[in-house]
């Protein structure tokens, strides 16, 4: 009995320290999971940050012009360096033609027609270079001939002082002779014709045309201008009188009183319609009307 009991001691004794001797288990290391980096995603990479410098604005680009019209203005430019204006028109207006957004061919053309005295068309193109150009020089030099163009347009337009005109004999012109007027109807008279109102004995005579200064209807003016007519009026049996009358309303001389009777100067045509053309003087004609004080 004590044998077996003894027996069994050391088994268990054995079993105990057969378990205390097992190694103790070492976590086995771990590899890291690599990073995984989406497809639409690049790895940043790290760097020291210097000072950037400032990029120099690039020059604007130049539009291609073609070469038959730099050829065209390169001829208008030799034109008018010669002073040959009315030749540089020409190719400039070729020049136009064939690339109509070219600014330099409206600049050059412009200063040649305010050089020709064409300030309207001058007008214009200064507008186009306006319109058009982005270089700083054309544009300044556009601004220039318009302001130029605003002082040219007024010395034109201002009446110049003129000595006075002595009256004209009356002129004859053939194939008017005297009409028939009546108190308080407009009639009119060619220069040199008569005007005869019997019920009055009264003669009425346009004699000459002293002034015409009016502005053109083509032409933009500061000032309207004025017609000074010379007329001669006799009654029966009385001296002759001659009078000048202006169609100027602010200088309301346009009435002549004679004796018991008004000769109003009504208007004269025609009518300028461009500047530096002279009127016939045959072509003329008085409007007037005789009324009684």
């Amino acid at each position: 009995m004590l044998t077996k009991r003894f027996y069994l001691l050391c088994l268990l004794a054995l079993l105990w320290l057969t378990g205390c001797s097992q190694p103790t288990p070492i976590a086995t290391p771990v590899a890291p999971i690599p990073t995984v980096l989406s497809p639409t995603h690049t790895a940043i990479p790290t760097f020291t940050p210097t000072s950037i410098p400032t990029a120099t604005p690039a020059p604007p680009t130049t539009a291609t012009i073609p070469r038959e019209t730099q050829g065209f203005y390169d001829m208008s430019l030799t034109y008018y360096i010669a002073g040959a204006f009315e030749e540089a028109i020409a190719p400039l207006s070729q020049a136009i033609a064939l690339s109509p957004d070219y600014a330099p061919a409206y600049l050059y053309r412009g200063l040649v027609y305010q050089e020709k005295g064409q300030f309207a068309q001058a007008h214009s193109d200064f507008q186009q270079v306006l319109a058009l150009s982005t270089n700083p020089d054309e544009l300044a030099q556009a601004r220039v001939g318009l302001q130029e163009l605003e002082g040219l347009v007024k010395i034109a337009n201002t009446p110049q002082l003129e000595p006075t005109k002595e009256p004209q004999p009356t002129v004859s012109i053939p194939g008017q002779p005297p009409i028939k007027a009546q108190l308080d109807q407009p009639f009119t008279l060619y220069l040199g014709q008569e005007a005869h109102l019997p019920d009055e004995n009264l003669l009425v005579t346009f004699l000459d045309v002293l002034e015409d200064s009016r502005c053109p209807t083509q032409v933009d003016c500061a000032w309207s201008g004025q017609a000074i007519i010379l007329i001669q009026v006799q009654l029966s049996g009385l001296t002759p009188a001659k009078y000048e009358l202006n169609d100027n309303p602010p200088l309301k001389a346009d009435t002549a009183s004679y004796v018991k009777y008004n000769i109003k100067f009504v208007k004269l045509d025609p009518y300028p319609e461009l500047p530096g053309v002279p009127i016939p003087p045959a072509s003329y004609v008085a409007t007037l009307v005789v009324t009684s004080n």
